[in-house]
């Protein structure tokens, strides 16, 4: 089987790096500039957050099975995501310029409304697009190198998101313009990202969405009827309940960084991008490596290994770094990087989930599929965003003020071991994924064969 042109794999995974720079700059800010700027308390911040986003994972489920059923001269895909870019690009630089209200209920309302309009606008950009890389080569390998390029370029979105609003806030403190002007800035530059990148890959792809749609109806109980039978996939299900728990370390993790480097490390805006900019860095830089390796080694061991080791070094790293030192903090930047780059390896065995449902139905679900993974990770970061503005109350943390050392410390153990710890569940739940490389070879084998036996029948 050729290979894909460079060209098409840098093409289609443009668009990543306009979601991450989005899905980064909220998932970091969103809640420190609701309660530190708006004025919005950290319970009400946390529960708007939380609704908004549970919504939006229903919408992932039902955006990946109407792209599944979607005919058009653009493709099943393409259309979805021409129209999901352009809506992100505005609900982004939306979430960021809130009215000025007076009441908490009325600034809860606008992060509740304009966090609904920006993950929905993910949804039809990112699923869909996700879903696509399935349709773009058979070749399990192949497919495993364009969902490399597709993270590789959606974490360097990932530092834009993270780094843009650093350098925005530190042109703030030095009196250039205002936090709330900061953030508009920021989101503003954010929203042109998204918008050029998700239109690099609708072109990049064209003609490349030819599959032909799926024929089962599309209504409220054929939904929950295929919502149900891919839950129900023993393949499946195993390798989607460790996305799940990770996902809720990484929510956690996204949910407290701020508020850890600021108030616990007692590090600058300037500071905490060094740390952030670097951890990126390094996650990208592996990607690669783990991309050759799962060619030589296979995907499972080593996604194992690479999740396990992240939440251990979590653990103890994050909970014995002391504050005003920069050592530690970069130190897990470079390891925790680098290891963060084995979750290339998950979506890849989605896709190869993919092809054991297509074995035995003879169909192509990929929308269903990756329509469910995303609604699950939404989930599990609404709970955990849900749970994170909870617990900050719980632990006595007041905005904009020193925090008392007992505050600090508690801080510490929910950054370091409370993610850690999903982490490590999550590793070792997806070892009971029935599916191993070697399983994935002959459904991979069976496939071909198959393809070759319906072009005879063609000639």
């Amino acid at each position: 089987m050729s290979k894909l042109p460079r060209g098409l794999k840098l093409g289609y995974g443009a668009a990543e790096f306009g979601v991450l720079a989005c899905e980064t700059l909220a998932r970091l800010n969103v809640l420190k500039f609701y309660t530190d700027v708006v004025g919005l308390r950290a319970e009400w911040a946390g529960a708007a957050a939380a609704v908004a986003i549970f919504w939006d994972a229903f919408a992932d489920l039902a955006i990946g099975l109407l792209s599944d059923r979607t005919k058009s001269k653009l493709g099943r895909r393409r259309p979805f995501m021409l129209v999901g870019g352009v809506l992100l690009a505005v609900s982004i630089v939306v979430l960021f310029r809130p009215p000025l209200l007076d009441s908490q209920l009325g600034r809860a309302a606008v992060l509740l409304l304009s966090f609904i309009f920006m993950n929905t606008a993910v949804s039809l950009l990112s699923v869909p697009h996700t879903a696509l890389a399935t349709e773009l080569t058979d070749d399990s390998n192949e497919r495993t190198e364009l969902f490399g390029y597709r993270l590789l370029l959606g974490n360097l979105g990932l530092l834009a998101g993270a780094i843009l609003p650093g350098w925005a806030l530190a042109r703030a403190t030095a009196g250039e313009f205002t936090p709330r002007e900061a953030y508009a800035i920021a989101s503003t530059a954010v929203g042109a990202i998204v918008l050029s990148t998700a239109l690099i890959s609708f072109r990049a792809t064209r003609g490349r969405d030819v599959t032909a749609p799926d024929p089962s109806p599309l209504g409220l109980r054929s939904m929950l009827r295929s919502a149900r039978s891919v839950l129900a996939d023993r393949t499946f299900r195993p390798l989607l309940l460790a996305y799940v728990v990770a996902q809720l370390g990484v929510a956690v993790n996204g949910t407290f960084a701020l508020y850890y480097y600021e108030y616990r490390l007692e590090l600058s805006s300037e500071q905490v991008s060094l740390v952030l900019g670097l951890f990126v860095t390094a996650w990208s830089l592996s990607i690669p490596a783990w991309v050759l390796g799962s060619r030589r080694l296979g995907k499972r061991w080593l996604a194992f290994g690479g999740i396990s080791l992240l939440g251990l070094v979590t653990a103890v790293i994050y909970l014995v770094a002391p504050p005003r030192a920069l050592f530690l903090p970069l130190t897990i930047a470079v390891v925790g990087g680098a290891l963060a780059g084995s979750i290339v390896l998950l979506e890849a065995l989605v896709a190869d989930v993919v092809d054991v449902d297509r074995l035995l139905r003879r169909g192509q679900r990929e929308g269903l599929y990756f329509g469910v993974w995303k609604m699950a990770a939404k989930i599990a970061r609404g709970l955990a965003v849900a749970g994170s503005g909870v617990l900050l109350g719980v632990i006595g943390f007041e905005p904009n003020v020193p925090q008392t050392p007992e505050v600090r410390e508690r801080l510490a153990w929910l950054f370091g071991p409370g993610v850690g710890a999903f982490f490590i569940a999550g590793a070792f739940i997806f070892l009971s994924s029935p599916l191993t490389d070697a399983k994935q070879a002959r459904v991979q084998r069976a496939l071909a064969k198959r393809r070759k036996l319906a072009e005879r029948s063609l000639s």
